[in-house]
């Protein structure tokens, strides 16, 4: 059994994010299995990441249309069911240190209570991503995507409700990053369809 697996969907995504992503988790040295699931109308990333995918421990999945961000997922979380001991959802963008995979094993080998782990998540410049957020509504997505800055700030204690700024960050889980543990699977399961992913 593997140490752990890895999914990453991609939809018309810059080939160099995923190189660096990819260069990130090669760094390490635990036992993994990376899947790239691509959700773009062409097979376009399969030819620029040629490199990266004749290594074994790397599979390219060419879906042929955008079947969604938690669909792509189930798509690797049902293939490696009882052949890795953990599985990471990770987005293409992101980028960490050589320990990190190392650590996030080690504190779910740690503390048995947890199904689900996310690291803090940091800007380039240092600060906090606040990735959690409340039940959406109409009004905070509409703000939150739409809006202009300055229209941001007169209702930024309604946008700070939305992105959970006031409560322990640690508290929360968002898909950016998620740890699943697959002894937990029965309870954990796999991403449900009628949840939006924002």
């Amino acid at each position: 059994m593997r140490d752990i697996s890895i999914s990453v969907v991609l939809y018309k995504t810059d080939a160099q994010e995923i190189q660096k992503l990819l260069n990130c988790i090669y760094s390490s040295n635990l036992s993994y299995k990376v899947y790239l699931i691509d959700n773009s109308p062409d097979d376009n990333l399969k030819h620029k990441l040629k490199e990266y995918l004749q290594d074994e421990k790397t599979e390219y999945i060419f879906t042929g249309k955008n079947i969604g961000y938690g669909a792509g997922h189930n798509i690797a979380i049902n293939r490696v069911k009882n052949k890795s001991k953990y599985h990471l959802v990770i987005n293409a963008d992101v980028a960490f240190e050589k320990s990190l995979l190392k650590e996030l094993i080690d504190f779910m080998d740690a503390n048995v209570q947890f199904a689900h782990l996310m690291p803090k998540v940091l800007y380039p410049d240092g600060s906090v991503q606040y990735l959690c957020r409340n039940k959406p509504s109409v009004q905070s997505i509409f703000l939150k995507r739409l809006m202009p800055g300055f229209i941001q700030k007169k209702y930024k204690e309604h946008l700070d409700k939305y992105e959970f700024k006031e409560k322990n960050y640690n508290d929360f889980l968002k898909l950016t990053e998620t740890v699943i543990e697959y002894k937990n699977n029965e309870k954990v399961g796999s991403f449900h369809f009628l949840i939006p992913y924002f």
